[in-house]
């Protein structure tokens, strides 16, 4: 039901920022505010859906220790190497969005101090 809703929003967003140029300028001001609202929206759903997404992975048992580099679940651990956690980290935090791998090469691994 939420990634309905989030379509749903994001092709109206879309939708109306196409339109925006068609529309007179009074109407273009009352758009802006109706756009910023459903961005405003946007964001707290973001914010929801993450919350939950975190909550279900702890649930389900996942577990990532950043001391050790650890992963832990159903009671297995395995210790991964700093590119790994941090890929591992990352799509869990981020389910619901999609990125492409240059995206996650700049936000997953963005430490200058590993080889590319």
């Amino acid at each position: 039901m939420k990634s309905s809703l989030i379509r749903f929003k994001l092709g109206l967003l879309d939708r109306v920022k196409r339109e925006l140029p068609k529309l007179h300028p009074v109407a273009q001001k009352a758009a802006d505010v109706d756009i910023t609202f459903i961005e405003t929206q946007m964001a707290g759903y973001y914010e929801r859906l993450d919350l939950w997404y975190q909550r279900v992975w702890k649930l389900q048992g996942l577990w990532l220790d950043p001391d050790g580099r650890v992963l832990r679940h159903n009671e297995k651990e395995a210790v991964l190497t700093n590119r790994e956690f941090e890929l591992l980290q990352f799509l869990p935090d981020h389910p619901h969005r999609y990125y492409t791998s240059s995206q996650i090469i700049g936000y997953a691994w963005s430490d200058s101090a590993l080889f590319p």
